[in-house]
């Protein structure tokens, strides 16, 4: 399909309503008219994954789809195509109030734990950041490019760089920020435009006028991919704050198992309370630490080792339950270890309780140090 294609009447007539029931819009006041709503048919990158995610539950967000087995995490994007759909003369979009729509790819990727989700969140919208993105450098890189040009194009003929050399410049600064490779139809109209700024005209004669009115009207195309880059910002920034909370929430609730382990520890061993505590930390284990409560990896891994040998009576489905959150061959090592329900000595009890703490404990200092670090202002 060409950039933009004219569909016609013999197009299928269901799209307008598929078009209205998966629409991206985006109005914005201080842009231009023509590019102030923007439509999209979202198409899914890959059919399979893309029922599998839709099929799993969210957690927090319906962009991020969590898998109960193991607590990986599918977070969705959306990739432009570059395909441009010209609708005029399709029966029935006339309600619509645009003409045109872009089509946009949306895809699943598959994210191993928590803390993975939260450095990919972080790292796109570092790249869309309206100071320091790469991706907005690129674009401010090329106004400045522009704001040069257009001043030069300013000078007296006599005093006036080539044209030849400003087209050299451009292209040099164009390469550099990757629009010859670009398939943002924006980036290539505007690329396109930049360079048809710096020739002749159709008469064959230099026309800075022309020129000069050629870059100003490129600035709308950037203007729309800034506003899109700060709306990416944006939602990484609060799909990765959705992420941080929920795992502060499943950490909390396993560093309270951690916690009064110790504090059950640290008792006399004749004290009456003891027994008491005993069986709350299990039965917290139980409710605390439940899969209702923990949804995430690393930490159902971490729950469900702590629920196993707190409470298994090391049948085949505490087996099988248990590989399916580690895997079979580390449940078979941890079902090597006598059930607690078959320690008789207090001390021994108590032992296997701070293996599972101090089990507890290594686990999250390791998912602490995978992450992102962020600088306090």
């Amino acid at each position: 399909m060409s950039p933009e294609t004219n569909l016609g009447e013999n197009f299928d007539q269901r799209i307008p309503n598929a078009i209205e029931r998966s629409v991206i819009l985006r109005v914005h006041t201080d842009i231009p008219e023509e590019i102030e709503r923007e439509r999209a048919i979202i198409i899914p990158g890959d059919g399979i994954s893309d029922k599998e995610a839709y099929g799993l539950p969210s957690l927090g967000d319906y962009r991020i789809r969590r898998r109960t087995s193991d607590g990986q995490l599918f977070i969705k994007r959306y990739r432009d195509l570059g395909i441009r759909i010209d609708l005029t003369g399709l029966n029935g979009v006339n309600h619509l109030d645009f003409d045109k729509a872009k089509i946009v790819e949306a895809k699943w990727p598959r994210i191993p734990d928590a803390e993975t989700a939260i450095r990919y969140c972080d790292h796109i919208a570092d790249n869309y950041d309206k100071k320091n993105g790469i991706q907005t450098l690129s674009i401010l890189e090329v106004n400045r490019l522009i704001h040069e040009l257009s001043t030069e194009l300013q000078v007296p003929p006599s005093e006036r760089t080539p044209l030849s050399d400003l087209q050299a410049k451009a292209v040099k600064v164009l390469v550099e920020y990757g629009y010859d490779r670009a398939v943002n139809p924006e980036k290539i109209h505007m690329a396109s435009e930049v360079i048809r700024a710096l020739q002749k005209d159709s008469l064959d004669r230099e026309n800075p006028s022309r020129g000069r009115m050629i870059l100003v009207n490129t600035k709308k195309y950037s203007t729309k991919m800034l506003l899109g880059n700060e709306n990416k910002r944006n939602k990484y920034r609060y799909l990765a704050g959705v992420i941080y909370r929920e795992r502060e929430k499943e950490r909390f609730a396993l560093s309270q198992v951690s916690n009064e382990i110790k504090d059950l520890v640290s008792m006399e061993e004749r004290d009456y309370q003891r027994i008491h505590s005993e069986n709350s930390v299990r039965e917290r284990a139980v409710e605390g630490i439940s899969p209702k409560v923990i949804k995430m990896a690393p930490y159902v891994q971490i729950a469900a080792e702590a629920r196993f040998l707190m409470n298994s009576r090391k049948t085949k489905d505490d087996l099988d339950r248990l590989a399916g959150y580690v895997g079979f061959e580390r449940a078979q090592e941890l079902f090597s270890l006598p059930s607690y329900y078959d320690i008789k000595n207090p001390k021994d009890r108590v032992s296997r309780l701070i293996a599972i703490s101090e089990s507890i404990d290594r686990e999250l200092d390791f998912a602490d140090a995978n992450l992102p670090f962020k600088e306090v202002a």
